[in-house]
C-alpha cells in the first residue's frame, strides 16, 4: 500500500514537472514572437498613425488580442496567431510607403500646376498695373 502510495506521488511530481516544462518551451517562442511583432509595430507606427491610421488600429486590436492571450498563458494561441498578426504589422510599412508616395506625387502635380500658372498670373498682373 504504502509503495503504492510513492508512485502515485512520483508520477504526480513527474505529470507537474513535464507539463511545467511544456508550458516553459510554449512560453519562450510566444514570447519571443510577441516582443518581435511589437518591436516592428513601434518601430511603424508614427508614419501609419499619420498615413494609415485605420490599419494601424486594426493591428494594434490584434496584437492586443495577443497580448491577453499571452497574460493568459495561452501560449498555443499565441503561436498560432502571431505569423498573421506579424504579416499585418509587417504590411504597415508597406501601405505606409504606398501612401507617402500618393501623397508626394499629389504634391509634385499640385507644384507643377502652380509653378505653370504662376508666370501667366504675373504677366496678366503686370500688364493690369501698366494701363
Amino acid at each position: 500500500m504504502k509503495s503504492t502510495r510513492t508512485i502515485a506521488k512520483y508520477l504526480a511530481f513527474c505529470c507537474a514537472a513535464i507539463l511545467f516544462a511544456a508550458c516553459v518551451n510554449e512560453m519562450e517562442p510566444a514570447k519571443y514572437a510577441l516582443d518581435n511583432i511589437n518591436a516592428t509595430l513601434r518601430a511603424v507606427s508614427a508614419d501609419a498613425q499619420q498615413y494609415v491610421p485605420d490599419q494601424l488600429a486594426g493591428a494594434r486590436s490584434k496584437v492586443a488580442e495577443l497580448t491577453a492571450s499571452y497574460d493568459k498563458k495561452d501560449y498555443a494561441a499565441v503561436m498560432k496567431s502571431a505569423p498573421a498578426v506579424l504579416t499585418e504589422v509587417n504590411g504597415l510599412a508597406g501601405a505606409v510607403a504606398t501612401k507617402k508616395d500618393e501623397r508626394l506625387r499629389a504634391l509634385g502635380n499640385e507644384w507643377r500646376s502652380l509653378a505653370a500658372s504662376v508666370p501667366n498670373r504675373l504677366q496678366r498682373c503686370k500688364r493690369a498695373s501698366t494701363r
